[in-house]
């Protein structure tokens, strides 16, 4: 939980923005193998869009930050080792993002097979 706490707040609302636009992708993927319809698809679609470019957001936040961290300590093997650690952390959002899109489109695939 410290890592929260340590979190400035554009980050944490970057978080916070990814994880409801994910979690809403999946919900609709669940709607959508329940019950398969065109509108569900057609929902689904720019939640896509929305988890895609906020996971871009979150990474580029994550990457900006750590050079942030290098630039103020200096490229000494301590900073260089943080930065890379930061850059290698702030792939994570991407991680999760583009997981729960495939779970998503996944469960509308199947969805869609039981509709044809």
């Amino acid at each position: 939980m410290h890592i929260l706490a340590n979190m400035g707040i554009l980050a944490l609302s970057q978080v916070v923005l990814l994880l409801i636009m994910a979690i809403s992708a999946i919900a609709v993927g669940v709607s959508v193998a329940i019950r398969p319809g065109e509108r569900k698809i057609g929902m689904l679609r720019p939640l896509t869009l929305g988890t895609s470019f906020a996971a871009l957001a979150a990474v580029f936040g994550g990457i900006a930050a750590a050079f942030s961290h290098l630039a103020r300590v200096g490229a000494t093997d301590e900073g260089l080792g943080v930065a890379w650690a930061g850059i290698a952390e702030a792939t994570a959002p991407g991680i999760v993002a583009f997981t729960a899109l495939a779970v998503a489109w996944g469960l509308a695939a199947l969805g869609m097979r039981r509709l044809n």
